[in-house]
C-alpha cells in the first residue's frame, strides 16, 4: 500500500509520496529538481537515497512541496526515561545510532528515546 505519486512544478502537491511506480531514479530526480545535495547521502551521518525511498515506501513520511520548497515530514514519538532514587535522578540518553551498514550517527535528542510513527500509529503504542 502506497500513496499517489505525482510531480507538477506550479502548484502545492498534498502528497507526493511513494507508489508501485516510484524507483530511486525517480526521486533522485525529484531531490535534484529542488536543489538537494544528493551526491552526499549516505556518506558519514547522512542516510542513504534508499533509506528515504524506503521510508517513503512503509508512509514512515511524505514529501511535500511548499511554497516552492520540498519538505520532508515524519511524526514521532519522544519518550523520557529516568530513574529517582535519594534525590538523585538518572536519565537514560541514546548516544548513538547504528546503521546496518556499520556507519554510526550520533545521537543529540532532547528526550530518552524518539522514533518515526507509521501512518495512523498511535503515538502510545510507537513509543513502546
Amino acid at each position: 500500500m502506497g500513496c499517489q505519486f505525482a510531480i507538477t512544478k506550479d502548484r502545492f502537491l498534498a502528497n507526493i509520496g511513494y507508489s508501485q511506480s516510484m524507483k530511486q531514479q525517480d526521486l533522485l530526480e525529484l531531490l535534484e529538481e529542488h536543489n538537494l545535495p544528493v551526491e552526499s547521502w549516505g556518506t558519514g551521518e547522512a542516510k542513504t537515497i534508499e533509506h528515504l525511498l524506503q521510508e517513503l515506501s512503509d508512509n514512515e513520511c511524505e514529501l511535500k512541496i511548499e511554497d516552492g520548497k520540498l519538505i520532508r515530514f515524519a511524526r514521532g514519538s519522544m519518550v523520557d526515561v529516568f530513574y529517582e532514587e535519594n534525590g538523585a535522578t538518572l536519565y537514560l540518553v541514546e548516544s548513538h545510532q547504528m546503521f546496518a551498514d556499520g556507519r554510526v550517527r550520533e545521537r543529540t535528542m532532547e528526550s530518552s528515546i524518539g522514533e518515526k510513527l507509521g501512518p495512523g500509529e498511535d503515538p502510545h503504542v510507537g513509543a513502546m
